[in-house]
């Protein structure tokens, strides 16, 4: 079972998501801002972060126990099941790639580390506007 794909579209709806035993993924928000640079306003982002700390663990359970049309004990058996072969990556190798996602590695001073991959689709909480380029109104400046 694909637990990554589930986690992917939980992450769309969800600020954060716990997987148990191994930790949570969640979204870091940037807040908008105005880019002197490139003289436009630049909309909110975010960023996929990962904590070990375990945070509402039962969200993929339940959500692939909907979707998937089974019992929690099976979806909590798959997750735990994805759980144990992504420790078992991450004992022999160190790190372990989780598709479309990112990667998990150990680093010797913050333990258990992350790196998302690029262009994760993140779900949108805003309005979606483009970044609008700085004008500046003729009136404006005579007054």
């Amino acid at each position: 079972m694909d637990i990554i794909s589930y986690l992917l579209e939980l992450l769309q709806q969800r600020k954060e998501v716990g997987i148990t035993g191994l930790g949570t993924f969640f979204k870091k928000k940037s807040p908008g801002r105005y880019d002197k640079e490139q003289q436009s306003f630049l909309p909110p982002t975010y960023s996929l972060q990962f904590t070990s700390d375990v945070k509402e663990d039962e969200a993929l359970v339940n959500f692939i126990s909907a979707k998937r049309n089974i019992s929690a004990e099976s979806a909590a058996y798959y997750v735990s099941q994805f759980v144990d072969e992504t420790k078992q990556k991450l004992e022999v190798e160190h790190e372990a790639e989780l598709a479309d996602l990112g990667r998990l590695f150990f680093t010797e001073h913050e333990g258990l580390s992350f790196e998302p991959v690029e262009n994760i689709n993140y779900g949108s909480e805003f309005y979606g506007l483009p970044s609008l380029p700085e004008t500046v109104n003729e009136n404006d400046k005579n007054t």
